[in-house]
């Protein structure tokens, strides 16, 4: 199976960083709840730096909505933060001293050091520009991480099914895939993963910019419950053995999993990935 076949088989999100970092509506709905859907900055000052280590080149507020990725180094995030923009502006720049503002006004922000942007949309009432940096990890809200989130939601064993995730499934608009459809589609399948048939996939999908529409992580379910997890970001559940995938990805297996079953999953997902990414 090559990658457009994955693609036909599970279509990838639009890009959303517009879309998703400006929609206070949405982030509101959510902070009033038990969780926010963005990622926050921590501290009432955050320094954002052009490399890993290197110079400040602006600072956010607490509680600025943010997207992050990591890096090769675990202390260290790259860095998104959408931005109000002027859209009479002629340039590409934003200028030393100039205070950040988010989509509806409120200062987020100021510039250090003269900053271009990475991409500007000046459509709408609102139209806004994107500013790129290095963040360290400590100055994340960890319980903004939608990772924590699900790692916090599985401390509870009566959460750890699909009833219990409902809420985190809906709120971050995770796509549902069940496994008889996909498997029917796929090259390598077999009567060996029949027993796989019933199980439900909810894929986030990600909407970083170097890479949109792939798959962030995904909470496997059968008969409601939840039995194994795949993430490429950083995620730790106790309790759980945790298997590697190909393209870095990890897949945990839940306790509750009986054995030949948990072996048929990780064949799979490790032949899904090696087709994937070859």
């Amino acid at each position: 199976m090559n990658k457009l076949s994955f693609l036909l088989a599970i279509q990838p999100l639009a890009f959303t960083l517009f879309l998703g970092s400006c929609d206070s509506k949405k982030n509101q709905m959510a902070k009033s709840g038990q969780f926010q859907l963005s990622e926050e900055t921590l501290n009432d000052t955050t320094y954002i730096y052009d490399s890993i280590g290197g110079n400040v080149i602006f600072a956010i507020f607490a509680g600025t909505d943010i997207e992050s990725v990591p890096t090769n180094n675990p202390e260290w995030n790259e860095l998104a933060v959408t931005v109000s923009i002027d859209p009479q502006g002629a340039n590409n720049e934003i200028s030393e001293g100039k205070t950040l503002t988010n989509k509806e006004k409120e200062e987020i922000g100021y510039i250090i050091k003269n900053q271009s942007f990475w991409e500007k949309d000046k459509s709408g009432s609102a139209p806004v520009g994107i500013l790129r940096g290095f963040i360290k990890n400590s100055d994340i809200a960890p319980n903004s991480i939608i990772e924590n989130i699900i790692k916090n939601r599985c401390l509870s064993e009566k959460n750890r099914t699909l009833s219990g995730m409902e809420e985190i499934v809906n709120k971050y608009d995770f796509v549902n895939y069940q496994f008889d459809s996909l498997l029917n589609n796929l090259d390598f399948y077999t009567e060996e993963y029949k027993d796989l048939n019933d199980i439900e996939e909810y894929i986030l999908e990600d909407s970083w910019l170097s890479d949109p529409g792939s798959d962030r992580l995904s909470m496997l379910f059968l008969q409601e419950q939840l039995i194994a997890i795949v993430h490429k970001r950083p995620m730790e559940i106790s309790n759980t053995t945790a298997f590697d995938l190909p393209g870095k990805r990890t897949m945990l297996i839940l306790p509750n999993v009986k054995t030949d079953l948990a072996d048929k999953l990780l064949k799979f997902k490790t032949e899904f990935y090696t087709s994937f990414f070859e």
